[in-house]
């Protein structure tokens, strides 16, 4: 889906329009599919017809002028659609997690990115009205440039707060159940040790291995929801002594740092430690039916 919205709308501003740069569609955050056009794969199809009317050398200058532009109508309809998917889907996941205490952060937080999520809604309610009563190329270019302008300016940060916060709640009920799957696989080998069927000490590494895992995915969690719910403050005079990439910082001394860990980077990986639970566990299994002579 990041490559849907970036590769069509660049495409209608880039071939079409005229206009440098692409807008950058969150993880995670959309569905596939809406009713009037956002399909990936629909769009796909209404940029290869733009291509096709294009290298029409068939079509008069007019005819092509008129089916061009209907085409990119199509192509930032089509992204306006996906934008509203996108919406709509990361609503739905802040509807589904648990009931806060009223007044709690956690509360006030989801309150506020469900009006955030309104405000979106509004916005590209307007643009699509906007493309519907366009009348030429260059009203298309603007509406395409004020797109990627919100896109950049806010709009996507926000969207992958979103999506991390409700990603915290997940990996939460993720450590829970991998915690309860480690448990009792502890007491299914302890019962076949104490029939002999197991010697004493089996598998115990990978147990050890697994709970230190777990451990860590919770300690991760557990700092991603500080940093949510409690954003560090960052001095604003420090913006004019930093230069900031997506890896790295390098002051005017020349000095370079890696910058702290994302929220979204922590739930990551602690998804990525649970994942590895996981492992150790199918290969517990397996070890444990070899040792029982089972295939």
């Amino acid at each position: 889906m990041t490559r849907g919205l970036t590769s069509y709308l660049g495409f209608s501003i880039i071939t079409a329009m005229v206009v440098a740069g692409s807008v950058a569609c969150p993880a995670l955050a959309a569905s596939s599919t809406t009713s009037i056009g956002g399909d990936v794969n629909s769009i796909d199809q209404k940029v290869d017809q733009l291509i096709t009317i294009r290298d029409d050398d068939s079509l008069t200058s007019a005819e092509k002028a008129v089916k061009e532009f209907q085409a990119q109508q199509d192509i930032l309809n089509g992204v306006i659609d996906l934008s509203n998917n996108e919406i709509a889907s990361v609503k739905d996941k802040l509807d589904a997690l648990p009931k806060f205490d009223k007044d709690s952060p956690e509360d006030k937080l989801r309150s506020g990115y469900l009006d955030e999520l309104d405000s979106y809604s509004a916005y590209f309610s307007i643009e699509k009205d906007k493309v519907t009563a366009a009348a030429n190329i260059d009203d298309l270019k603007a509406i395409a440039a004020d797109i990627k302008t919100y896109r950049a300016g806010g709009y996507n940060d926000e969207i992958q707060n979103m999506v991390t916060f409700a990603l915290l709640y997940y990996d939460a009920d993720v450590i829970a159940t991998a915690q309860t799957r480690l448990d009792k696989v502890k007491v299914d080998i302890a019962k076949l040790q104490s029939l002999g069927l197991l010697k004493k000490g089996f598998t115990q590494s990978s147990l050890d291995k697994a709970a230190g895992l777990i451990s860590d995915a919770a300690k991760l969690q557990s700092q991603a929801k500080d940093l949510i719910l409690e954003p560090p403050q960052t001095a604003t005079d420090q913006t004019t002594d930093e230069t900031t990439t997506s890896d790295k910082t390098t002051t005017n001394a020349g000095t370079t740092v890696t910058p702290p860990p994302t929220p979204r980077d922590l739930v990551s990986k602690s998804i990525g430690e649970i994942k590895s639970a996981y492992n150790i566990f199918l290969r517990i299994s397996k070890d444990v039916r070899k040792a029982l002579g089972l295939k």
